[in-house]
């Protein structure tokens, strides 16, 4: 009531003194009238000046939230289990949204942001001077994180900024965001734990196809049987009888990627027309879908 007695008051002294200098001979209607007039009107406008205080309104309700998370575990099987770190920055988030139902989304984003750096530097993925926005589609690019995914992430994170900037939580969107944490970190701290797990593929390439190549100059392509994730280390070289890598003999890796790489035959081992030998090859690196470490990749001249 008394704050309602204040607003009137505002608005009664600022229109009296807003009709004092538009009605005196000397003063014309000018920035100064237009400027009592809207300082007396001002109280009367708080609720709509608040929410015009960031673009697109802002209220974040529960139905942005959920459309968001939604999407983020849409894509995946939920893990059954929360690791003990983000265990802890749940609680902590939780704690501090007592408080502040704003608190619950930034304390969020800035969980999901830690992880989606950690997955980033797991796939060899610079982050110095990129933001959450740039590693994101980097690695969706990389098919590190699905495209669907991807986007409620980015919508969350979006959540988080406004959150932070002062756009209204509403409670229902704070406590479904406190709800949904355990199961989102979970899945982040899945696709990271993959991604610094390598999958070792290895293969051969036969004695005739690299007499072929060497003698027509031409590289052999090599395909693995399933991408990785990122180019993976490729080691290459002449193994003898007794599986031991020759001493002589010299070949060149080309465009590899994530999906094979090209031979170059630069030299021949000594001796080649009668030793017997062979060249073998192996790939480590993340991939989206595991491959037996026996499993050799098809080759094709």
């Amino acid at each position: 009531m008394e704050f309602k007695k204040t607003k009137i008051l505002i608005s009664l002294i600022c229109a009296v003194f807003g009709a004092l200098h538009l009605f005196a001979p000397e003063i014309t209607i000018d920035a100064i009238t237009l400027g009592l007039i809207a300082l007396g009107l001002l109280p009367w406008f708080q609720p709509l000046v608040k929410s015009l205080e960031l673009p697109g309104g802002l209220k974040i309700e529960l139905q942005d939230v959920k459309a968001a998370t939604d999407k983020i575990s849409g894509v995946a099987a939920m893990p059954e289990e929360l690791p003990a770190q983000e265990k802890g920055s749940v609680s902590f988030i939780a704690k501090v949204a007592e408080q502040d139902p704003n608190l619950a989304l930034v304390g969020l984003r800035i969980e999901i942001e830690k992880l989606l750096v950690e997955i980033a530097e797991a796939n060899r993925i610079p982050i110095d001077r990129r933001g959450v926005g740039a590693l994101l589609d980097e690695l969706k690019l990389r098919n590190v994180i699905p495209k669907t995914m991807a986007t409620g992430l980015k919508e969350f994170i979006v959540l988080g900024n406004q959150a932070a900037h002062g756009a209204l939580v509403s409670k229902d969107a704070a406590f479904w965001a406190l709800e949904s944490a355990p199961q989102l970190l979970a899945l982040l701290s899945t696709l990271r734990s993959k991604s610094v797990t390598p999958i070792l593929i290895k293969g051969e390439i036969s004695k005739s196809q690299i007499l072929g190549a060497f003698e027509t100059k031409t590289p052999i392509q090599v395909r693995y049987p399933q991408p990785f994730t990122i180019p993976p280390n490729v080691s290459i070289g002449f193994y003898g009888f007794v599986d031991t890598e020759a001493t002589s003999g010299s070949l060149q890796v080309l465009d590899a990627d994530e999906k094979g790489f090209s031979v170059n035959v630069v030299t021949m081992p000594a001796a080649h027309s009668v030793s017997v030998w062979i060249v073998k090859w192996k790939a480590t690196g993340p991939t989206a879908i595991t491959v037996g470490s026996d499993e050799a990749a098809g080759v094709t001249g």
